[in-house]
């Protein structure tokens, strides 16, 4: 929001420079897509540590480890045969396929949470 505010008073051309509404409908979806795998792994990693501290460190591991190490993989491997490799997709493919990849991952957690979840052993009392 800040950035929208900031590139309509640098180039104000007397039009309001807003997001396509393909981008707003994206980001948003993304968004919720990575919020229910996050809650789900949490709830997965909680379940299974003892303490708040090991648990959000446990998380923080699981959910930047993956990023840190594909990206300079990806990177190493392909040795500039990403574009050729890549190239030819679409944008809006490639955020389908991000966003069915989130989906199903996000869906696959939130089932074994689900399934694991047990109130009984809650410990409340």
């Amino acid at each position: 929001m800040v950035g929208l505010v900031v590139v309509n008073v640098v180039h104000a051309d007397g039009d309001l420079l807003v997001y396509s509404p393909i981008v707003i409908t994206a980001s948003v979806g993304l968004s919720l897509l990575v919020a229910i795998l996050t809650a789900a792994a949490g709830v997965l990693i909680s379940l299974r540590i003892g303490t708040v501290q090991e648990a959000s460190q446990m998380l923080m591991m699981v959910l930047l480890l993956p990023p840190t190490v594909a990206g300079p993989l990806v990177m190493i491997v392909f040795r500039g045969r990403l574009r050729d490799t890549f190239g030819g997709i679409e944008p809006a493919q490639a955020l389908m396929v991000a966003a069915g990849v989130l989906a199903l991952a996000g869906l696959a957690l939130l089932s074994a949470a689900m399934a694991r979840f047990q109130r009984e052993r809650l410990i409340l009392d």
